[in-house]
């Protein structure tokens, strides 16, 4: 998937169950120019991603319902969004959850919690868009 062009708004899926974490990530992204859209669990997430189609999306790996794990491999299994970088936003700490994320398809992986200006950077790098 190309990068969108650096006049227009990248759309990014936020897919995170901490309602607090969510809306607080949802707001620094939005202040930072970016479309942004929240679902807090894995079934919601899915669907966003299909009929929205984020040109990032940030994903929890601990999520109610399905885990962040099916959600990668649903995501990374579809035609329609195969494409689309996920980005695996955890608490958890372990090089095991870290290789099995990329093993699935993950763009990255970053652990929380994690500043805003970092999020935002790193967003920005793996959209194309930094400076």
């Amino acid at each position: 998937m190309n990068a969108p062009h650096p006049a227009s708004r990248a759309k990014v899926l936020l897919i995170e169950d901490d309602l607090v974490l969510l809306q607080t990530m949802g707001h620094v992204l939005k202040w930072n120019e970016f479309d942004i859209q929240l679902c807090g669990d894995g079934e919601s997430g899915l669907e966003a991603a299909l009929a929205w189609q984020p040109d990032l999306i940030l994903l929890d790996l601990v999520l109610p319902g399905i885990d962040g794990f099916e959600v990668l491999s649903k995501l990374k299994s579809s035609p329609a969004t195969r494409n689309i970088p996920v980005v695996v936003i955890t608490g958890y700490s372990g090089e095991q959850s870290a290789r099995r994320a990329e093993g699935l398809g993950a763009a990255a992986y970053l652990a929380k919690p994690m500043r805003a200006q970092e999020l935002v950077r790193k967003v920005e790098a793996w959209l194309g868009r930094a400076e």
